[in-house]
């Protein structure tokens, strides 16, 4: 099956790219982490494959709208109420 084929029948089933259903699979696993786990901003990054820190915060901001740090930090001020 050709990529493009069947980027076409998510598209159509879903409304959303492949390509955006992995980023938001991929945010939805380091929001989990974020909250689950000390590791720092880089160690998350690497371990969910992206090419560095810089590319992973870049992503999250896009689709969480808050940094990383924000983020954990939102987390943590939440689950202490």
């Amino acid at each position: 099956m050709h990529p493009n084929y069947l980027n076409s029948l998510v598209r159509n089933q879903t409304g959303k790219t492949l390509r955006e259903h992995i980023q938001d699979r991929l945010i939805h696993e380091a929001k989990s982490l974020l909250v689950q786990t000390d590791w720092g901003i880089n160690e998350i990054s690497d371990g969910l494959g992206f090419s560095g820190q810089a590319a992973f915060t870049s992503l999250f901001k896009k689709k969480a709208l808050v940094s990383p740090s924000e983020f954990r930090r939102n987390a943590a001020v939440s689950t202490h109420i």
